[in-house]
């Protein structure tokens, strides 16, 4: 059984999306003579966390479930990533059922795989922000000049119009794009009106704040994705003549 087993993953596995190939596999199969069973296992090599295990008993029942008839194997599978959790199990009947599994966990792998760069991006983000978070220490305690406090209200004007434009075209309906920039539209006023009573420090670090919650909506994620520079002029305000 165990012979036929890799023979018949490795055929499913031949037959995967084109971003799969056989080789990126390391395929097994152990048998317990005391079980009974056949344990598969199926590892994807380049990434950690990334296998298909079942379990595969020698003796057919008779089932408890419809379809009912002819007695079947009762396979239990394991797999991570799963479709909704990290690991998954699934119960399945006959070789049939096996592969269908397989070919489910290829196509969560595939979508696992494809998210990487998302989630490494995000992480980008969150450690930029936190770097930035540093280096308002450096902002001066002093209060904004008239020409300072100008000079940022201006910019802030070019990202609220970026992030009005933006949410526009990005959000589902009309009335979901209208409640989201009414939210960041008070945030701009606020930011406005804090450059005439907040040091530059406490200020920098308000903006700080906004920046952080702006970049939990996903929405946002794509238009702050070069939002490092932009948060450091508004975060790193320009002195005179700058």
């Amino acid at each position: 059984m165990s012979v036929a087993l890799v023979e018949a993953v490795a055929s499913a596995l031949k037959r995967a999306p084109a971003s799969h190939r056989l080789e990126d596999f390391d395929i097994s199969a152990k048998r317990s003579e005391q079980a009974r069973k056949t344990t598969l296992s199926v590892i994807y090599r380049f990434a950690e966390g990334c296998w298909f295990r079942a379990v595969v008993p020698e003796e057919r029942v008779q089932p408890k479930e419809p379809p009912l008839g002819k007695a079947v194997l009762v396979i239990e599978c394991t797999m991570s990533p799963g479709e909704l959790t990290q690991t998954e199990h699934r119960t399945v009947r006959d070789s049939d059922g096996l592969v269908d599994a397989l070919r489910d966990w290829l196509v969560f792998l595939r979508d696992y795989l494809n998210a990487v760069p998302v989630h490494r991006e995000l992480d980008e983000q969150r450690r930029l922000l936190e770097q930035l978070l540093a280096e308002i220490g450096s902002a001066p305690d002093t209060y904004f000049s008239r020409e300072e406090a100008s000079q940022v209200s201006d910019r802030l004007s070019e990202l609220e119009g970026r992030f009005r434009d933006h949410l526009k075209q990005a959000s589902a309906t009309e009335a979901e794009a209208t409640d989201r920039i009414n939210k960041l539209e008070r945030d701009f006023v606020e930011l406005r009106q804090q450059t005439a009573y907040l040091t530059k420090k406490g200020w920098s670090s308000s903006l700080a704040t906004r920046l952080a919650r702006w970049l939990r909506d996903p929405l946002n994620q794509q238009l702050l994705k070069s939002g490092a520079d932009i948060a450091r002029k508004l975060l790193l305000p320009p002195g005179p003549g700058s």
